[in-house]
């Protein structure tokens, strides 16, 4: 909040300042401007807005950079963590996927199981059959018959 107030200071502040500029007329009839007055006579003192007069200042230029670098080495730091964390998630993934794609094929072949132990059990009714193994056989349809509806779907 402290950080807002002052931004909001410093940009209001400069609008409020004025500066003072002199007019100067030397004896060859060229007109210098400038902050400090010049001979009495001659001068005509000029008061300009802070706005409109371009203020350059000394900026400590290793300062700035060393702030860039910094800025620039934490930056690298988060990148390389989320490009870690991207790489750990692709991992699984693909993991995850390899052992779906395995549980897929371990169901398609129990599938293909119980479709030929139901076919061998039909088999074996239409070659003649006594009633204990009627019972027998029909008890393993049923069996049978709900493997296929649990992998076959």
């Amino acid at each position: 909040m402290f950080k807002y107030h002052l931004c909001l200071l410093l940009l209001i502040l400069p609008i409020l300042a004025e500066a003072v500029v002199f007019r100067c007329e030397l004896s060859n009839g060229v007109i210098r401007y400038q902050d400090l007055p010049c001979d009495a006579r001659v001068s005509k003192q000029i008061q300009l807005p802070i706005s409109s007069i371009r203020i350059t200042k000394n900026i400590n230029v290793k300062h700035q950079q060393d702030q860039l670098k910094c800025n620039s080495a934490k930056v690298k730091k988060t990148i390389n963590k989320k490009t870690k964390k991207l790489r750990k998630q692709h991992k699984k993934n693909h993991r995850v996927s390899k052992v779906n794609k395995e549980k897929a094929l371990r169901r398609q072949i129990r599938c293909d199981n119980v479709k030929l132990k139901i076919q061998l059990l039909h088999n074996r009714l239409r070659a003649g059959y006594t009633v204990k193994q009627e019972v027998r056989i029909n008890e393993q349809l049923v069996h049978y018959d709900n493997m296929q509806k649990k992998y076959c779907n």
